[in-house]
């Protein structure tokens, strides 16, 4: 059961991103909050790519653009409203 629903959030997940590749501009700022390992750098590779996470959890990570909290970055961020 539990392999069934994470499939599920994987497949929706991929067709999101998807979608998003798809629909913006190759100039585009794309922040990935929370990139952990920064998997989507390849898929946003057109666009202005900005990957940040917290880099908290004992793992390897691939190059962070920004380490921080997304809370307290003074960024402004436009979003796309679906």
């Amino acid at each position: 059961m539990i392999k069934e629903i994470l499939d599920i959030n994987k497949y929706y997940e991929n067709k999101f991103i998807s979608f998003i590749d798809k629909n913006i501009s190759f100039d585009a700022v794309v922040l990935d909050a929370g990139s952990g390992n920064g998997r989507l750098k390849e898929v946003f590779k057109k666009s202005n790519y900005v990957s940040l996470d917290f880099c908290k959890v004992k793992k390897e990570y691939n190059k962070v653009d920004v380490v921080g909290d997304i809370q307290y970055l003074p960024l402004k961020i436009h979003l796309l409203m679906l």
